[in-house]
């Protein structure tokens, strides 16, 4: 038993133990304690939470091939533009950024050329479409999903200015939720994009809110989805009902 383990209260030992047992198919070589440990005190150590997380994350990273990264070659122009590198480890052993002006460990970047601006967005994109947002209203997108555990994702640009962005759920009682709290978005600089998983039931509502401007209208071009859970995840989601 390490001097982490030894470390924990009862509870908490005993919600590592069947944490690492139901993930046990799982688990690879190097998710030791302290990588367990991560995901049960993101969900105050309830191992049933923590194990939804941690498959939820494993999938996420499957998919978007996320440990084939290091396969992947960049464009010239993120290694000519990008400023990155490391200079050191922290005590738990992740790389640590030192110095940003360490030329010997840091690259520096550079400014982008203009040319190389995203100037004006693709309007022959079909999986985007394009809505006009008035001054003082709000557009809302509401979703009801089939099956727990689906995937809400979206991604969107506005022109010129910014936007006010959320996602909220109705509950089958009527109760309201904020799952992404309403707030300003300067999406008119990057593109915007997230998920989220539907874990319970009702109405999922994407909302642009552009009730606090007088003056302006705004232009959106979005792109809403949502996409059933494979069965793994679909299990999942409901054990936690």
């Amino acid at each position: 038993m390490n001097n982490v383990v030894k470390s924990l209260a009862d509870d908490e030992r005993f919600a590592l133990m069947k944490f690492r047992r139901s993930v046990q198919d799982v688990l690879q070589p190097y998710h030791d304690d302290h990588f367990l440990l991560r995901w049960l005190r993101a969900r105050k150590w309830d191992p049933v939470g923590a194990e939804k997380m941690l498959r939820d994350s494993l999938e996420w990273r499957r998919k978007w091939e996320v440990d084939s990264l290091d396969d992947w070659d960049e464009p010239q122009v993120l290694k000519d533009h990008l400023p990155y590198g490391h200079s050191g480890f922290d005590k738990d052993g992740a790389p640590a950024d030192g110095n940003p002006r360490f030329r010997s460990k840091i690259c520096q970047g550079g400014k982008v050329p203009k040319e190389m601006y995203k100037k004006n967005f693709d309007q022959s994109n079909e999986d985007f479409t394009t809505v006009i947002v008035k001054k003082g209203d709000k557009m809302k997108i509401d979703f009801v999903p089939e099956k727990l555990g689906s995937i809400l994702s979206w991604e969107f640009r506005s022109e010129n200015h910014d936007i006010r962005f959320g996602v909220l759920r109705r509950g089958t009682g009527g109760e309201k939720v904020e799952l992404i709290p309403v707030r300003r978005v300067a999406a008119h600089q990057l593109d915007e994009v997230g998920v989220l998983t539907c874990e319970e039931p009702g109405t999922y509502s994407v909302v642009f809110d552009n009730s606090y401007s007088l003056l302006r209208n705004k232009k959106i071009h979005y792109n809403v989805r949502l996409a059933e859970p494979t069965e793994g995840l679909q299990e999942l989601a409901f054990q936690d009902i």
